[in-house]
This record gives C-alpha cells, structure tokens and sequence, in this order.
C-alpha cells in the first residue's frame, strides 16, 4: 500500500500539467485531454478505457490530430492529442461532443493552451450536468447528493447502452483485462508483471490490430460441415495472429484470446446452447490429438499432453469450457461489478483453470502450488500483495486465466446487452 496516495495523485496531476506544456511549447497547437470522470480509488479500467477510447477515436475521424501520447498514472488513463485548430473552437467542439453523446457526462474533454486549461465559463457555457441527474454536477458532489455506488453504476450503465455490437463487447473484455490491476505477475496498465518484452502499450496496439477481424466471423457461411467451419476460423485465426505480431514486433500477447473469441463467436451463431455448439465446433480439434507423437512432441502444448494428458485450451474448448466457465458466470453475476469483484472473479479462474503457461514454468506440482495460492488469496485484498509478489517469484504470468476472464466479460455484457 502506498503510505502517501494524496501526495502521489498531486504529484500526477504535476507530471500532467507539465507534460500538456511541453507538448503546446513542442507543436505550438492546442494539447487536448480526454479522462474519465470516474469515481473511487481504482482508476484504471475496461469501464474508462472504453470511454476514453471511444472519444479518442471520434475526435480523429474529425479533427487534424498531429500528434497522440497515451499516459497511465495514478489518475487513470489520459488520453492526450495535439490539435491543429484555433483553441477556442477546439473546446466549442469539445463542450458539443460532451453534450450531445450518450456519454458525454462521464468525460472530460480538456482543451490546453498558452499554459492553461479553457473553462467552459470562458466561452459562456453552463456548468456540467451531474452523471446521476440533471442538476449541476459540482453542486451534487459538494453535497454527496449520490453515493459512490450510485455513480459507478450511472457510468456502468452508460457504457453497457453504449455497446452496438458484439464486437464492441469484446472489444470492451479485452480493454478490462489488460486495465485490471492487480494482475499478479500479469501486464497492468502500471507495471509489465514478469515481462520484460511488452506492457500495456503493447496489449492496446495489439487489439486495435485484431478487434478488425473479428466482424469478419458473421461473414463466414453456416451452410457447410463443422469440420469446413472449423477450417474457415483456422485460417481467420492465422490471419489475426499475423497482424498481432505485426503490431507487437513479434510478441505474443493474444494467441490463447484470438482462438477463445474465434470459437464462442461462432458458436452463439450456431445455436442458443454456446456449450453444445462450441463442444460440436471443436471437434476437428480431436484430429490433433491424434496426430501427436509421443515421442516427439512437436510444440509446448503436445508435451504438456503427453506427460500430464493436460489438453490446454483446445481440451478446454472440447468441454464446452465447463465447468469452469458456467461456474465462473454465475459467480460474476452474484453481485454488482467492481475493482475488487473483478479481482476476485480472476482469482476463481486462477484457482481453477488448468494453465499452460505455468505447468510450462513449474510442472503439474507447481500448477497445484499455483491454484491452491489463488484459492487462498479470493476475498481477501490484504493477501493480494503477497500472491503478487508470489508470481514475481515463480515467474508466474497465467494467461490462459486472463483470456477465459475477458471472455466471462463478453459473455455477461453481450447477454445483458442482449447482442448474442
């Protein structure tokens, strides 16, 4: 635990005053900040990812952007561009967006120059309207009018309605793996974990190259055999990792995702029952299986099968993904979302999920070893630190477990969503 948090955000805010003037002294050009207006100690977020995000986008389908910089601190996420346009329209532009979108209400669009920030109060604006009600938002704080409960769920809610498609959900579950922090030995948007090739940076370019593809699953024809379907997500498979590697120079940071998302996609097209359809689509991996030689195992994953008859993710998918997924669904849906709760939800995967990624690192013991700390640390913040500093130790990074919790995400959101 930090000893001095409000000395830190202070020092934050510091660093970002001072990092908007060198980019205006830089590029001469208004510097503009996107935030979330999100509240409590947990900053980081699918939640506020997704909004900064979504405006971040808008505004360079719009507005000449000359430069972009995307910080993670204390404060969150701050996205920071550098606009080529007259200060005073640039926030004009800025106070309509915050207006006028659905979520408009949890963003700040901060337009900096000539070292300051413009007010609305500058151009003759109102104040800001409250997230949870009309009324002015700086009289709702002053007088707690909402609890904190109150408003987190307003911007939850803003978010879920702001969703058009499936992808969109997805896109939304990869973003809250990668913010969630702790990760324990995982990448955060504060710390690489036990990596030393990536980081947050890395996970975003990452899923902006594959998010693309994804759409291209409901353009793959249903009138042919399993066995061609399966064939046809193969080779879109290949086609996502390709660019993956491209964005990443080389690193691997979504392959285990990239097949997850793949096979669900296609099978909640398939049917209404997703563990039917996905154990029906992924039976030609059983081919693969059969083709291993055991004395001579072609990959990681052929010598894991071999010698703890451990089946990875395609033996997960083979299962329909249970009982781990069904369990794990109903225990996210037992209580509204949090920081701590999504902890908590990645924990029971942890403790559960048969990872490939630490049997390669300590073995069938060591995964027992693993499992049984994840068990122990579930509900319990205070022990969060030390599991941490566990997997630091073991070099422990499971991402089998992050990629199962991303896709608990999509599948609670895209039902409530009603987008299957």
């Amino acid at each position: 635990m930090n000893p001095h948090p409000n000395h830190t955000i202070l020092q934050a805010k510091e660093d970002l005053v001072k990092h908007k003037k060198a980019l205006f002294l830089q590029y001469e050009k208004p510097v503009l900040s996107i935030q979330a207006n999100m509240v409590g100690e947990h900053k980081h977020s699918g939640w506020s990812a997704w909004v900064i995000l979504t405006f971040q986008r808008m505004i360079q389908s719009t507005m000449n952007v000359i430069h972009q910089d995307m910080i993670f601190n204390e404060l969150g996420c701050i996205g920071l561009l550098v606009i080529d346009d007259d200060p005073i329209e640039l926030k004009q532009k800025c106070i309509q967006l915050e207006e006028s979108h659905a979520c408009g209400r949890s963003i700040d669009l901060d337009v900096y120059a000539r070292g300051r920030n413009l007010s609305r109060h500058d151009l003759g604006y109102h104040e800001r309207q409250c997230l949870v009600c009309d009324d002015i938002a700086r009289s709702c704080i002053r007088t707690q009018k909402h609890t904190q409960e109150e408003v987190i769920h307003a911007y939850q809610q803003c978010v879920i309605t702001s969703f058009q498609s499936k992808v969109d959900i997805v896109h939304f579950a990869l973003l809250s793996e990668c913010m969630l922090t702790p990760k324990f030995g995982l990448v955060t948007p504060l710390s690489s974990g036990i990596h030393r090739d990536m980081n947050i940076h890395t996970f975003l370019r990452s899923i902006d190259a594959m998010l693309p593809y994804f759409n291209e699953v409901d353009s793959i024809s249903l009138d042919q055999n399993t066995h061609d379907l399966f064939v046809q997500l193969r080779l879109l498979g290949q086609r996502m990792e390709r660019a993956m590697f491209e964005a990443t120079q080389g690193v691997n940071t979504h392959k285990g995702a990239i097949f997850l998302f793949l096979m669900v996609l296609m099978a909640q097209r398939m049917s209404p029952s997703l563990t039917s359809s996905l154990i029906e689509l992924a039976q030609p991996l059983l081919e693969d299986f059969e083709q291993m030689d055991p004395h001579h195992p072609q990959s990681e994953g052929e010598r894991q099968y071999h010698q703890y008859q451990s089946q990875g993710v395609r033996g997960w998918v083979l299962k329909g993904g249970e009982p781990l997924l069904s369990n794990t669904l109903s225990f996210y849906a037992s209580q509204p979302d949090s920081h701590d709760h999504q902890v908590n939800t990645l924990l029971t995967i942890m403790s559960q999920c048969e990872d490939s990624t630490i049997i390669k690192k300590r073995g069938w013991e060591g995964l027992l070893d693993f499992q049984a700390h994840a068990q122990a640390a579930m509900n319990h913040p205070e022990s969060w630190f030390d599991f941490e500093q566990y997997c630091l130790n073991h070099h422990f990074s499971a991402g089998g477990s992050a990629d199962i919790f991303a896709l608990v995400l999509y599948l609670h959101y895209s039902k409530e969503r009603n987008l299957l």
